[in-house]
């Protein structure tokens, strides 16, 4: 149940994780999803969105200590699954790395204690270090770059879209609650809204009569 978690990861990728966690008799903590380790500083909320675009499938990815890869390997490999998840061994126990550009993704993020910290951190700086710009026309200023709408540039690539998808990063799921909650009001408003157009539609059927 989402009530009962502190993360934002959907819940099939949770049972999924947790099947084959047990069969390589590991324990969920031991294979910690990336979206887990890291949330989005309160002071730059506004980027959720775009954070979660820019870091795609690697917000997803389950991290394993290098040292128990190859036997996790072997566990997992009869066990079927319908949702196919992706893992990468790391190297744990690194020493922290300091973001202090706070114009670029990795310093915008709060990181959530764990020995696979520094490594998360480190392959941030590296693959997903995007300058935080304001308009578009900035994006062929740097290297790598993202706009608060969720365009990312990389020289001369990029990528946008894929707007409106849930959010899968934070260590808090304060923000996943409160967006059920306006869902859930949100319904409740359209079932008196549609219970009321049947009520209008009965008595107009009755006039008839």
């Amino acid at each position: 149940r989402t009530a009962d978690r502190r993360d934002n990861i959907p819940d099939t990728l949770h049972q999924t994780r947790d099947l084959l966690a047990a069969a390589a008799g590991l324990s969920p903590e031991d294979l910690p999803f990336v979206g887990e380790l890291i949330e989005v500083r309160t002071e730059f909320e506004p980027w959720r969105e775009a954070f979660n675009q820019a870091l795609g499938g690697f917000a997803t990815t389950v991290l394993i200590d290098t040292s128990h890869l190859a036997a996790f390997r072997a566990a997992i490999d009869s066990v079927r699954t319908r949702v196919r998840l992706r893992y990468e061994g790391v190297e744990t126990g690194l020493p922290k790395v300091e973001h202090r550009d706070t114009k670029a993704l990795p310093a915008r993020l709060d990181y959530r204690p764990s020995p696979f910290t520094g490594w998360l951190q480190e392959r941030l700086g590296e693959r997903f270090g995007f300058v935080c710009v304001d308009s578009p026309a900035e994006l062929s200023r740097h290297k790598m770059a993202l706009t608060i709408t969720g365009q990312a540039s990389q020289g001369s690539r990029g990528a946008h879209g894929g707007h409106g998808k849930g959010n899968v990063l934070g260590f808090s799921n304060q923000c996943r609650l409160a967006d059920l909650t306006a869902q859930i009001a949100a319904a409740r408003m359209r079932l008196v809204d549609a219970e009321n157009a049947l009520e209008r539609a009965e008595d107009a059927l009755n006039a008839v009569d």
